[in-house]
């Protein structure tokens, strides 16, 4: 409903705080969610550990 909303040729960006449990379930549940608008939603993951931005690089491949 988000994406219908903005209109057919806008962005969607997503910001994901952390790299906890909860964060990386979050990147997942989005990434499933959205799979089939990859043009159109971004998800960003913001950390300030570089070990869990390692993580949710590894989980987009």
């Amino acid at each position: 409903q988000l994406v219908k909303e903005r209109g057919e040729n806008s962005l969607c960006k997503i910001l994901i705080v952390g790299t906890g449990g909860l964060a990386l379930w979050a990147l997942r549940i989005a990434a499933y969610h959205f799979s089939n608008m990859k043009d159109r939603v971004t998800i960003t993951i913001a950390s300030l550990k570089d070990d869990g931005l390692k993580m949710a690089q590894e989980f987009q491949r």
